[in-house]
């Protein structure tokens, strides 16, 4: 059962909304920014603190800056040894920010494209 964990709060440059899709799986819609990637930091926190791969779907993420690869990397460094990051069927805006960037370079990132997300 999936449930909305936050979502736009009205405020400019908080346009998130994240739901939780099942274990350790979170789907991102909206825009993923400096203005709202400490408080998804805090809300993945719990998730780093046991192994295992974390999923998030990206396929409703319009846009994505700087800050939201750096969360993307620290999400990655915390779950090293115990875990990869799994960055669900991203849309082409948010996948050429990946490819540009080369997060898939990490040793526990994936990129998976054209999946349905497990439940």
């Amino acid at each position: 059962m999936s449930r909305s964990v936050f979502g736009t709060d009205g405020e400019l440059g908080t346009l998130l909304s994240v739901v939780e899709g099942g274990p350790r799986m979170f789907r991102l819609a909206g825009e993923l920014d400096v203005s709202n990637t400490g408080k998804l930091g805090r809300l993945l926190e719990p998730e780093l603190a046991s192994p295992g791969d974390l999923t998030l779907e990206l396929r409703g993420l319009e846009f994505m800056d700087s800050a939201g690869i750096h969360l993307f990397i620290t999400t990655a460094c915390a779950l090293r040894g115990r875990g990869n990051l799994r960055l669900l069927d991203p849309s082409s805006h948010v996948a050429r920010v990946i490819e540009t960037t080369g997060l898939e370079r990490l040793n526990n990132l994936e990129v998976v494209r054209g999946e349905e997300p497990e439940v």
